[in-house]
């Protein structure tokens, strides 16, 4: 899938987020969904309901034992992690808020359904029809729909197209390219004579048009790809369990922006790296020990 992060595939699909967004709802409903008909099938409804203050001693008190049994399954893991992984605890804090923001989310549901005077089969076969509506159909119909309405330039053809160009690039004439690539860096013009014969300074001259030649749909494919992440942010205010997913991609900086944004830190950082040897190449001077160490360095944290 060329429109996600692909530092997600490293813990692959059954990472944190997918067992607080699919997992837990599933846990919630299976502990919550008869609260109150398992106690009418049973016929201890009524009786319980008397007792005084049945609704904060009885009912509010089952649902927090329950709710807190699988916040503390979540949460303590979670806060061991963060610390074996020395995450800022503003993160760490504000991602713990998210799965809380979850379970509440769900549990609301649930006692919602459950207040209805059906069969406890009933309530459970009513929330999982809602959660996988609210979990996979909802949001995969509104990825087809963002997708369609969002062209983006197939990546395997603009990779073969940059190819293919700078394969051409043999067998076009040296001058007309070494003209083009000046046109783009005319202070390099002075030490832009070439032999006849094979040369570095017009080997990397045409390497670099053929990337110009694709920049425009490149462009195009990067635009297109953040057109889709930010439609897919909006649905998510209007389908909640997407949303909160997409919070915890962001807060853990592995959504679709910040993968854009450390390409572009990558992009920045090859072009200083680039022009920083074409001005050795061009002006044939000496590289020795010392300009080694003035080479460029990509820090992935704040970039080049």
């Amino acid at each position: 899938n060329e429109a996600a992060n692909p530092e997600l595939s490293l813990p692959g699909r059954f990472d944190l987020a997918f067992v607080v967004i699919y997992l837990a709802p599933l846990v919630l409903i299976a502990l919550l969904h008869d609260l109150w008909s398992g106690e009418r099938e049973a016929g201890r409804y009524h009786a319980l309901a008397a007792l005084p203050g049945a609704n904060r001693r009885l009912w509010s008190a089952r649902v927090l034992v329950r709710l807190g049994g699988v916040l503390a399954a979540l949460l303590l893991p979670f806060a061991v992690g963060a610390l074996i992984a020395g995450t800022a605890p503003l993160r760490a804090l504000g991602f713990a808020g998210l799965i809380v923001l979850v379970a509440l989310l769900w549990t609301a549901i649930i006692l919602l359904v459950a207040r209805r005077g059906a069969r406890s089969a009933v309530h459970a076969a009513s929330l999982a029809a809602i959660w996988f509506a609210l979990t996979l159909v909802a949001p995969a119909g509104a990825n087809l729909a963002i997708n369609a309405a969002v062209p983006v330039p197939d990546g395997a053809a603009l990779a073969r197209e940059n190819r293919e160009y700078v394969h051409a690039g043999w067998d076009r004439p040296k001058d007309g390219t070494m003209r083009d690539f000046l046109k783009l860096y005319p202070l390099l013009a002075p030490g832009a004579a070439i032999p006849p014969t094979f040369s570095w300074k017009w080997y990397f001259a045409f390497q670099h048009l053929g990337d110009l030649h694709v920049a425009e749909q490149s462009a195009a494919y990067r635009d297109g790809i953040a057109r889709r992440a930010e439609l897919a942010r909006t649905a998510g205010w209007l389908l909640p369990p997407a949303g909160l997913a997409q919070a915890m991609t962001a807060l853990a900086r592995t959504d679709v922006a910040a993968q854009l944004d450390y390409q572009m830190r990558i992009r920045a950082y090859h072009q200083r790296l680039r022009e920083f040897y074409y001005d050795y190449l061009f002006s044939e001077k000496p590289f020795g020990p010392d300009d080694l160490r003035r080479v460029p360095r990509f820090d992935p944290a704040i970039g080049s």
